[in-house]
């Protein structure tokens, strides 16, 4: 049987995400780097989620000390993916990106990102609703954007946080399960990026 590493993007951020991998040989190796590297403390990436920078390189650090600590352990992926930000620790453990160069490219996304999108904007999740009927709702807003299309009846929605509540409650009354708004301060994975020049897509 085939082994898959799958390395998730922003949305599946803890506070305590780094606990079960400090101390370990792979962690406080990448910690280093990025302290080395980017002049400050790893510690306030879990801190402070309202930073999409932060998020990512947090994202980098679990997704490569975790894969790595199963290589180690004998657990080797015959393939590996990642989803967004995710893609980064899979070029890292596949040997695609060095780490050094991951962290760079992540630190630069982050940073445009930011400078792109500085409030105001974010992600929401519908499930339980067919993504034809969530297609209809959003037509009534020009800043909200099909983001990912993960099932039938599990999308992520990207635009404004006023757009985004806006249509908020017609989604539950047309029959959506669960609406839920994510950890994420920028419209990822949206034409909104283009329009402002696309300097961060």
């Amino acid at each position: 049987m085939d082994t898959v590493f799958l390395f998730p993007g922003q949305g599946s951020q803890r506070h305590d995400m780094f606990q079960p991998y400090q101390g370990t040989k792979h962690f406080e190796l990448i910690k280093q780097l990025i302290e080395d590297e980017l002049q400050e403390d790893v510690n306030q990436y879990t801190a402070d989620f309202s930073s999409t920078r932060h998020v990512q390189l947090a994202l980098l650090i679990v997704g490569v000390s975790s894969s790595k600590q199963l290589v180690e352990a004998g657990i080797r992926p015959d393939c590996v993916a990642g989803h967004s930000a995710g893609a980064y620790s899979a070029a890292v453990l596949s040997e695609v990106l060095t780490l050094k160069d991951a962290i760079r490219f992540v630190d630069l996304r982050g940073r445009l990102m930011e400078q792109a999108f500085p409030s105001v904007y974010g992600m929401m999740a519908v499930q339980g609703l067919d993504v034809n009927v969530v297609l209809r709702v959003i037509e009534s807003q020009s800043d909200v954007y099909l983001a990912n299309e993960n099932a039938q009846q599990q999308v992520v929605l990207s635009g404004s946080e006023r757009s985004l509540q806006t249509i908020r409650d017609t989604l539950k009354e047309k029959g959506a399960r669960r609406v839920t708004k994510l950890s994420v301060t920028v419209p990822s994975h949206s034409p909104l990026f283009k329009k402002r020049g696309g300097c961060a897509s």
